[in-house]
Parts: C-alpha cells; sequence; structure tokens
C-alpha cells in the first residue's frame, strides 16, 4: 500500500528493540517471528557465517560469547569493533545495530506484506551528537531511505498525550532502559506536547544492576562452593562463557524479583574447575540481596528529575503525573522510592516495555513520507497539499493545487471531499484557472477520519486524482525539539564557546569567528586547524564536559596557505532529526570549506583514567574534611549526594570493568569522573566564596583609600557605582558577576596609581629586594643603577622600562605572585 505519512516507529534498544504502527487512534506493535513484541538486540554469526538477530542470538550469548554480541548500543558513536570469531569479521556498533533494524523491516514485510522505506527511530535523550550520528548511519545500512530521530521520553509522552483531554499540565517522564536513563518535563497545552528541560545518564540501567549482582552476589556464592578457579574474573577469556551465563541468569532473575520475592538460580554447567569437573552453580537469589545495589542507581535518578526540575524552578506541586518507562521500573523498590521521595503519582497504564515504540509511531504518523510527487500519466491528476494529518482543530483547513497532466487550464474544475464513515461532505469546491482550492474539513473525535477525494472536470466527470484520499486525526502534536546538550567547542584557556545552547528548538543554525593558531599549508593534510569540540553546560571548564569530535581544516581543503591569526568562520547547523553539519568560511580565501566536523568519541585511556580517579578521591577527601569544619551546608549536601550515590564505587567499579574487557565501562567510568570532578568543583568554590568575599571587601577599601588621595570626583562617581553592583553580587552570591566588578575596579586602581611618579619609585624599591631572586643578577643590578639614574634625571619613561625588565628576570611564579600584588597593565 501506499503511505501518505510514515506511521512506523522503533524502539531501537539496549537490550530489547521494538516497532510499532499508527493505527487510526491507536498502535498496534508488529511481533516478529516467535510472535513477541520485543525483538532482542542480539546477532549472533553461527558456523557457516549466517548472522541471526534476536531471540537465538540472545539464546548464544551465553554459550558462543566470541560470535553473538548484544548491548552494542552503548558504544553507538564510539570506534569500538567487535570481531567475529567464525568469520574473523570486524563490526562496528552501528553495523550490529542495522542487523536489528533489517529484522524488525523484515517482520513488517512478513507480517504486513509492505517494504517498510522510512521510519521514525528512538534514542535516548542524553545521547550526544557522535551517537545520533552512528544511529543515522545503521537506519542507512540497514535499507531505510528516509528516518527521523526523536528522543524517547518524548516518545513516551506522546503515546500518554495523543488522545488525552489534559491541558496546561507538566508531566514528568521518568525513562530507565537496559543502559541509559532519562527524566524530561513535558507540557501538554493547547494540544501540544512541549519539551521544557531535560537530565539524564546514558551510563544508568538495568545492565549496570546486571553486572553488580554477578560481582557482588553471585561470583562470591560461586567462591564460596570450595571449586578451583584461578583468577575468576571477567577478563580472563578463559571464564568468557561462564560470565556470559551468568549476567544472563542475574538478568532473568532480576526481572523475576520483580514479581516474587525470590528467584531460583540454576546452572547445570557453568564452567569446568582446575581439574576438569563441571562446575554445577545453583542459587537462591533473593530482592532483599538485590535492592541494595539498586538503591543508588535509583537515587542517583531521582537526584537527576530534582535537578530537572530545579533548573526551570517547578516544584513537585506542579507535577500531575509521572509517566514511568523501561523494564527496570518494573522493580517494585524503584516505584516505592520514586513515589516516596517526589510525592507525584506514577502513571504506568501504557506497558513500560512498549511504550516508547508506541509513541515513536504517533510521531510517524503525524509525519508526511518524504516522497516525490508521482508524474501524471496519461488522463491522471496529482494533487499537492501540505495538509497536516494530525491537529487539534475539529474544522481543520486544507489547501493545495491539483496538477493536471497536460497543464490545462482548470477552470470549472471542481473537488469535494467525502468522510467515508459519517458520509460529511464538504460541498463542491470551484479549483482556480492553476488548480488552487482552499476549504475546511469537519473531524470527529477519537478516531482517524478517512476522506475520499472526488475531482470533477466542468462537466461533471469524475477524474482520477492521486492521492484518491487523505486522512485527518484530532490528536495531540509535538513543538519542535530541544537541543538537550549545549554543543561548543574549547578553547585555548579550557574554556567552552557555545555555538548551541541546551534548550534551542531545533533546526538551529549558529556561526562564530575563530582564528588560525597554526599555518595550514596550501596541499599538505598533514598541517591543520584543529578545534576540540564538547558537549555539556560547563562553560568555565571545558574538560569537565564530553568531547564529541572537533572542527578539523587541513592543507588538502584549502586553495592557498592560510596563515597563522588568519580569521575562520565557522557554521554548525543541527536539524530537527539532530543531525549536524559544520562548515567554515575563510575570508582571506573567498572560500567555503563543508565536511569541516570530525564527530568520534575515542575510548579514554585507562591508565590514565586511574590516576585521575587516585587525584580526585584525594581531592574528594580533602575537600570533605574542609567542608565540615567550616559547616557549609549547601557543600555538605553535595557531598552527601556523592554518598548516596556511591559515585567513587560506581567509578571504581567502572573502570574494572574496563579492564575486564566491558567496551563500555570506559566512556560510563569517564562520565561519572567528570560528574565527580564537577561536584568537587562547586564544593571548592563554595567553601573559596567567604574568602572571596573577604578579599573584594578589603579591595573595595583599598580602592576608596586610593582614591581619596590620588582621585578626582570623575573616579570616585565610579568606584562608587562599581561598589554598589559589587554588593548586589555578593548578596545573590554571583561569583561571576563579582569577579567582573572586581577587574573593574582594578582598573581604576591601575589608572590611578600608575599616573603618579612615587608609585613607579615604591616598585624600583620592592623590586631591588628581590633582585636576589632573578634569572640574571648581573643584568638585575645594571638594570636598577639605570632605574635610579632615570629617577635623578626625572625620565619617568626610562624608569618604567627598567622596571619592566627587571619584573621579565623574576622567575615566573615569582612574576605571578608580584603580578598580584601590583596595579594591570605593568
Amino acid at each position: 500500500m501506499s503511505r501518505t505519512t510514515i506511521d512506523y516507529g522503533i524502539d531501537l534498544g539496549t537490550t530489547n528493540s521494538c516497532i510499532a504502527l499508527l493505527n487510526g487512534t491507536g498502535t498496534d506493535i508488529i511481533e516478529n517471528n516467535y510472535q513477541a513484541k520485543l525483538t532482542p538486540s542480539a546477532v549472533w554469526m553461527d558456523g557457516k557465517c549466517r548472522l541471526h538477530v534476536g531471540q537465538k542470538a540472545k539464546e548464544r550469548l551465553e554459550d558462543d560469547p566470541c560470535n553473538a554480541f548484544s548491548e552494542f548500543k552503548l558504544q553507538m558513536g564510539t570506534s569500538h569493533f567487535w570481531t567475529f570469531q567464525n568469520s574473523g569479521k570486524e563490526v562496528r556498533p552501528e553495523e550490529l545495530s542495522a542487523e536489528v533494524l533489517k529484522s524488525l523491516r523484515g517482520d513488517v514485510e512478513q507480517q504486513k506484506g509492505e517494504v517498510m522505506n522510512s521510519a521514525i527511530i528512538t534514542v535516548p535523550a542524553d545521547f550526544d551528537l557522535p551517537e545520533n550520528a552512528a544511529t543515522q548511519r545503521a537506519a542507512q545500512l540497514a535499507g531505510f531511505s528516509y528516518v527521523q530521530l526523536v528522543q524517547e521520553p518524548v516518545a513516551a509522552a506522546l503515546a500518554y498525550g495523543f488522545q488525552s483531554d489534559s491541558d496546561k499540565v507538566f508531566w514528568l517522564v521518568y525513562d530507565m532502559g537496559g543502559g541509559t536513563f532519562d527524566a524530561a518535563i513535558v507540557q501538554m497545552r493547547d494540544g501540544i506536547i512541549r519539551v521544557v528541560n531535560h537530565g539524564g545518564d546514558k551510563n544508568l540501567g538495568g545492565k549496570q544492576i546486571d553486572r553488580d549482582i554477578v560481582n557482588n552476589i553471585l561470583v562470591p556464592a560461586i567462591a564460596k562452593q570450595g571449586y578451583t578457579l584461578p583468577d575468576f574474573k571477567k577478563g580472563n577469556p578463559r571464564w568468557l562463557t561462564a560470565f556470559a551465563k551468568l549476567k544472563a541468569a542475574a538478568e532473568d532473575a532480576k526481572i523475576q524479583l520483580s514479581r516474587t520475592t525470590t528467584a531460583s538460580i540454576v546452572i547445570p554447567e557453568l564452567c569446568k574447575d582446575e581439574q576438569g569437573n563441571a562446575v554445577y552453580f545453583e542459587y537462591d537469589l533473593k530482592r532483599s540481596e538485590i535492592e541494595p545495589f539498586i538503591e543508588p542507581y535509583v537515587e542517583r535518578s531521582i537526584n537527576i528529575c530534582q535537578k530537572v526540575l530545579e533548573e526551570k524552578r517547578l516544584g513537585t506541586e506542579n507535577i500531575e503525573k509521572i509517566i514511568v518507562v523501561g523494564g527496570p521500573t518494573l522493580t517494585p523498590l524503584l516505584r516505592d522510592k520514586l513515589s516516596g521521595r517526589m510525592g507525584i503519582p506514577l502513571d504506568y497504564s501504557i506497558d513500560p516495555l512498549t511504550v516508547v515504540a508506541r509513541g515513536a509511531a504517533i510521531f510517524a504518523g503525524i509525519q508526511r513520507q518524504e516522497t516525490e510527487l508521482p508524474k501524471p500519466s496519461r488522463g491522471q491528476f496529482t494533487l499537492d497539499t501540505p495538509h497536516q494529518p494530525v491537529g487539534v482543530e475539529s474544522e481543520p483547513k486544507i489547501g493545495g493545487r491539483v496538477n493536471a497532466p497536460d497543464n490545462r487550464d482548470l477552470t470549472g474544475f471542481t473537488i469535494e471531499f467525502v468522510e467515508l464513515k459519517s458520509m460529511w461532505r464538504s460541498g463542491i469546491i470551484k479549483l482556480r484557472s492553476n488548480g488552487s482550492f482552499s476549504t475546511e474539513l469537519r473531524a470527529e473525535q477519537k478516531r482517524m477520519n478517512e476522506y475520499l477525494i472526488e475531482l470533477r472536470d466542468a462537466v461533471g466527470n469524475l477524474q482520477e486524482i492521486v492521492p484518491d484520499r487523505i486522512n485527518y486525526t484530532i490528536g495531540t502534536t509535538m513543538s519542535n525539539p530541544i537541543l538537550t546538550h549545549s554543543v561548543g567547542v574549547a578553547t585555548a584557556n579550557n574554556e567552552m564557546q557555545v555555538f548551541i545552547s541546551k534548550g534551542t528548538p531545533l533546526p538551529r543554525s549558529s556561526r562564530q569567528r575563530h582564528y588560525t593558531t597554526t599555518e595550514v599549508k596550501r596541499g599538505d593534510p598533514s598541517t591543520r586547524l584543529r578545534i576540540p569540540v564538547v558537549e555539556g553546560e560547563n562553560t568555565k571548564r571545558a574538560n569537565r564536559n564530553r568531547l564529541i569530535g572537533s572542527l578539523e581544516i587541513n592543507g588538502a581543503q584549502v586553495r592557498r596557505d592560510i596563515p597563522v591569526n588568519t580569521d575562520v568562520e565557522i557554521k554548525i547547523t543541527i536539524t530537527e532529526s539532530l543531525e549536524v553539519r559544520a562548515e567554515a568560511f575563510i575570508p582571506i580565501l573567498e572560500q567555503v570549506v563543508d565536511k569541516v566536523l570530525v564527530l568520534v568519541k575515542e575510548a579514554p585511556d585507562l591508565d590514565v583514567l586511574e590516576r585521575e580517579i587516585n587525584k580526585e578521591k584525594e581531592r574528594l577527601g580533602g575537600i570533605a574534611g574542609r567542608s565540615r569544619s567550616t559547616n557549609d551546608q549547601h557543600s555538605e549536601i553535595i557531598l552527601q549526594r556523592i554518598r548516596y550515590e556511591q559515585t567513587v564505587d560506581h567509578i571504581e567499579n567502572a573502570l574494572a570493568a574496563a579492564r575486564d574487557g566491558d567496551p563500555d565501562a570506559s566512556h560510563e567510568c569517564l562520565n561519572r569522573l567528570h560528574e565527580l570532578q564537577t561536584s568537587i568543583d562547586e564544593i571548592e568554590d563554595n567553601l573559596a566564596w567567604p574568602m572571596m568575599v573577604e578579599e573584594a571587601q578589603e579591595e573595595m577599601q583599598r580602592a576608596w583609600n586610593i582614591a581619596e588621595e590620588y582621585g578626582d570626583d570623575n573616579s570616585r562617581h565610579r568606584l562608587q557605582t562599581l561598589e554598589q553592583e559589587a554588593y548586589k553580587a555578593i548578596s545573590v552570591q554571583d561569583r561571576d558577576l563579582l569577579q567582573r566588578k572586581m577587574e573593574e575596579i582594578s582598573t581604576i586602581i591601575n589608572q590611578l596609581l600608575l599616573a603618579r611618579p612615587e608609585y613607579w619609585v615604591f616598585l624600583l624599591e620592592q623590586l631591588e629586594e628581590m633582585k636576589g631572586q632573578m634569572t640574571n643578577r648581573s643584568l638585575a643590578e645594571r638594570l636598577i643603577i639605570e632605574g635610579k639614574r632615570a629617577l635623578n634625571s626625572n625620565n619617568l619613561d626610562g624608569l618604567k622600562n627598567c622596571i619592566r625588565q627587571l619584573v621579565d628576570l623574576l622567575p615566573r611564579e615569582q612574576q605571578e605572585a608580584f603580578g598580584n600584588t601590583m596595579p594591570r597593565g605593568l
């Protein structure tokens, strides 16, 4: 059948994937060959090098882990690859995801008898740009001609809101999947769903819980059985199959414990011990055993929810309900803590495992097919209309143009729309000579309204027209998606220059000017301008954000050499489907260079990570002691959050998992480390605030003393204004504003002091006392003598020149210390 809207939505999940079809105002899940709604996101290559996807592949994860892979979604956008042992073929995560998408396409073809070339595919809202780009590539590899990405919590909200009567309300979407977590505030208003804010963690989900169950419960239980299993850990290739079986057992038991208090684990032959004896493993896993390991993850997810609300100054009383999404949310502990801590009703009336696919299908039903209008055949007319298939109006306006096969004048032609169920007619509408028209339809709620199109010529004969019908449904639509993370570049001073800010509606473009720091030589690809691209919100410390790639221009891309300090204008565009493009305009060459953005996430070096972790643990210990001694309440709240979420333990566990060969654990470790660093930075800033205020007050008093002695009415008036602004910054604890005002006050002090000859005399005396620390003692003595001669002859310029040279002779750390006590601009 020929569809005018996309209609199919896919939840491409970490553990399971699902595809749904919009059917009127409802959605149908397309089942696979096993008559199951969920297809495991797993791929297996058999001995004949044939690929299998889904349940069969999942079953082979345990006994053939070198040829069966899952959870590859968590590596999207990275350079990681897997190797099928049977063939030696290396595959990237997007290639494995493409196999899952092909399987879902095949299910549609088998169940519905149609080839699906377009789809809406969901991604976690916390996915960054490389991960979204990899998802797009996976869809292309799977044979889709057009896909659009939509964020998972948005899709879930649309599933609940499509036919909802709620209006002017906020919902919180709580979405914990197999490997990712998203929290999103959405607003329902006037039939439109709008995303207000988002937070998330792409390394928080069922996978982490499974890992903790294996490492902290099952492995110790095996050790107590007395088998000889040397170096029994996941990273040892000898035990790869055993750990695959334990992980599968842990996942199954965890699911069972959502409904029962005890789950029996029986693995007849886990592995063979050192003597060749089969290891029989049986264990009764209790819900009470796993809950202590689940609790820190739930704690973290709730903290993210609260932060999302705080950022928009919303309280729990402003939220009508929490929409619960994802398999781990079936856990009783999670639901109890979420409801108790947030104090908001939970809604899981739509299956949490399929709700994202259903919402994606609804979104797909709103999107028109990206197809060209067919060329009219002999005697056939075509209708070109921007008609929207879903809207809030019960009498939607429709307009467009009828195209004639021979471009004839259509004066006298008419068009009429007939709703097939109610038999309502629009009445006969006369076409203009060029075929254009406009009218209104009438629609009924709670169903899809289908309108037959009747085109007649000037004498009333029916004419064939394509399409011959259109659909319209009264339902909720979506506003433009928003960017969930700010995107910018890291500058040389470790600040982030933002191109497009978090919360910006998409699509959006932004231009920024940069200057080359290295020479780019024409024809030489080894010479390049490279600017790191980051995602995140830390504008003061760019290295705390996610590094997602770089903007690069090399010599092979330019017509002439580009010297150092050349002006380059960078333009970044992000589309509604989360695609990102970048180009550079080089004014001196009058050349535009496209494809300058390289998106890639390199795996961090584990030894470097370990050193950074140890450094931050030491910093955390010191800062915790200072916080207790000062009784700073805000710092204590941050420290309490770190303890409750067991942040340091999870960082170390992720590092250990990375060393054991878990491909996404290194990124998990790095992301957690960045968050810990940011938290410690925040505590340090809090503890430094009282000292900053004290120093500012002392500096303002010093400024008044100098202004009273050397200043005029104008300088004193400027100082008074700046002092008022500085105290305002202190009252609201705005560190950046206070720092800016103190810099402006220092500028006034500098101007007043540097205008006084006696101050330069004072500087010479200070430097004479420091000559023993200077790098060239004899040169320092000569400069001091020359400075005194210049002073005696009233040569102020000569004195200033000597002082500047003397400062340059100080060691770098002494120059900085000297500069901190002297006027700026010396």
